[in-house]
């Protein structure tokens, strides 16, 4: 088993390791874990904020993993140690909680479309379901009902990393690998609107992005030079979802060139997996402004919604 379990673990850069559980974990493991990893996040001089959203992952990955645990599984007995790999590793941006454990092969279709289910869910539509969850009276044998890899989606913004390895004819040993961002320590960017000039709001720990009003500028790239480079810098490190908010009365033709530059700039999001849509409103009477955000949809591979609002 030994050189199965390096095997996997050497494949991955897991930066600088704050805590490590290798061995037998059993329910005296949970509490001593749980508070090691506690000591070891007050000592690595990372942000509170970060600390605790971490230390609640860790407490529901810590339960959720020896609630599902195999017994023995290179035993015929049962009561036999019961194998798990805890981490808590951070680098540059990110603090990175991983598990490991057996599993019976006949359980993992079943956890394999439960992860791709939450997987595929964005923020909105996880905590939905999470409260559809909580209120549905329903226990599993473990307790939580279902609720923990939904909650543990929900808390790290971020997609559950997870393989079977295949290990004998019973049993695959899964690997989970939950990734928190450190905050974005950007500024806001704001700017009141003018006869001439938009209001801007863009606000790099919420996604949202604004620009709303009249972008009719002498000099358009002027104007718009710092938002580029507030863009590209936000772009390095994203939150999990971006919308940005286009409401503009009238645009001239210089500035027609600088919001494609802006769509572009936010389209290499996507290329690094990260989530970004716009929402493009125009007046109920405006043909030109619907017409003028279908252009920009028809170049751009970012989802568009119309929003049509009252004039």
């Amino acid at each position: 088993m030994n050189e199965f379990i390096k095997g996997i673990y050497q494949q991955t850069d897991y930066g600088e390791i704050l805590y490590s559980f290798e061995g037998n974990f059993t329910e005296d493991s949970v509490n001593d874990v749980i508070e090691q990893i506690e000591l070891s996040l007050n000592k690595s001089g990372l942000e509170q904020a970060l600390i605790k959203k971490a230390f609640r992952v860790i407490i529901e990955s810590v339960q959720n993993l020896y609630h599902h645990i195999e017994r023995g599984v290179d035993s015929d007995d049962e009561a036999a140690i019961q194998f798990a790999i805890f981490l808590v590793s951070k680098n540059a941006n990110t603090i990175k909680i991983s598990s490991g454990n057996f599993i019976n092969k006949d359980q993992i279709r079943l956890l394999k479309n439960r992860i791709d289910q939450v997987n595929a869910l964005d923020a909105e539509e996880l905590k939905m379901l999470y409260r559809e969850i909580l209120g549905n009276n329903e226990y599993t044998d473990k307790g939580g009902g279902g609720l923990g890899l939904v909650d543990i989606a929900r808390k790290t913004g971020n997609k559950l990393e997870y393989k079977f390895h295949d290990y004998n004819e019973d049993y695959s040993f899964l690997t989970l690998d939950l990734n928190l961002k450190r905050s974005n320590h950007m500024n806001s960017y704001t700017q009141g609107g003018t006869s001439k000039t938009p209001e801007i709001n863009l606000d790099p720990n919420e996604g949202n992005l604004i620009i709303k009003g009249r972008s009719i500028p002498e000099n358009s790239i002027e104007f718009y030079l710092p938002i580029f480079k507030w863009i590209e810098e936000y772009a390095e490190q994203p939150p999990a979802n971006t919308i940005f908010h286009m409401q503009l009365e009238y645009f001239n033709t210089a500035s027609s060139k600088c919001l494609l530059d802006i769509f572009k700039k936010l389209e290499k999001i996507t290329v690094k997996g990260g989530k970004v849509s716009v929402k493009w409103y125009f007046e109920d009477d405006d043909e030109d402004m619907l017409e003028a955000g279908e252009d920009y949809q028809s170049i751009i591979d970012i989802p568009f919604e119309m929003v049509e609002i009252s004039s």
